[in-house]
């Protein structure tokens, strides 16, 4: 069996890792954009100065030759065959495939203002590569500038099960991680499921707020459309909901 895994984030690597184990003989091949392997959310690390290239990397130095990997440091796929099984390299490389995970992540977007794709001073902050381009162009500042980033752990098992599921295991996702967690902002946790904006006039907007929460509702068709911190806000004050 032939694996190809296009990506090396915390998905890609830790599908990886349990497919050399569930299969000792297989090819595994994973394509990555950068040089290295680096987790994204320690980019701050690397641009404060308190870690370096290498110490913002979450697997082994050793970790590709350990697991008999075939790896393609600095390659982006640009084409999927889906019906000869392959995928195209920028560089023209063809690599086929029995099994292919896509595990590459989201990009970012710049947004539609003239001038700004032309601009020489804009980056991204997706890739080490728009790391080191910023870490170059820019100067110490006065500590003001803060970033906040998400968590691993959906992406993590979503690795392993894609792992069983492409060995032949079938594997259904049943994590509800990301529904039970709460994420910080300055001290304020917080919960938010689907996009709370209302973007017509025919939805219930329910919302309670005082100094220490902030509770929102969205509602139509005699249900819960949308809703932050929580889904038992209508339900528990049995408020009517209506078109």
């Amino acid at each position: 069996m032939r694996y190809v895994i296009v990506g090396a984030g915390p998905a890609g690597i830790c599908a990886a890792r349990p497919l050399r184990q569930l299969d000792k003989d297989g090819d595994i091949i994973l394509v990555l954009e950068d040089n290295q392997v680096h987790s994204r959310c320690m980019h701050h690390k690397y641009l404060s100065g308190e870690r370096d290239a290498e110490g913002i990397s979450f697997i082994s130095s050793d970790f590709f030759e350990q697991n008999s990997i075939t790896w393609y440091p600095g390659k982006t796929m640009v084409r999927l065959d889906c019906k000869e099984s392959r995928i195209l390299l920028d560089d023209g490389t063809f690599l086929p495939y029995d099994r292919l995970l896509l595990a590459s992540g989201a990009y970012y977007l710049l947004p539609p203002v003239p001038g700004l794709k032309e601009a020489g001073n804009v980056y991204g902050f997706r890739d080490l590569s728009g790391a080191l381009a910023i870490d170059k162009a820019v100067k110490p500042g006065a500590g003001d500038v803060c970033g906040l980033s998400g968590i691993w752990p959906n992406a993590m098992k979503q690795g392993v099960i894609a792992a069983k599921n492409m060995y032949g295991i079938p594997t259904p996702y049943e994590d509800t991680y990301a529904l039970k967690n709460t994420m910080n902002f300055f001290g304020l946790p917080a919960l938010c499921i689907g996009d709370i904006n209302c973007l017509d006039n025919r939805a219930l907007v329910i919302t309670e707020e005082d100094s220490k929460n902030y509770r929102k509702a969205l509602g139509g068709g005699r249900r819960i459309k949308k809703h932050t911190d929580g889904g038992k806000y209508l339900r528990q004050r049995h408020l009517p909901v209506s078109d």
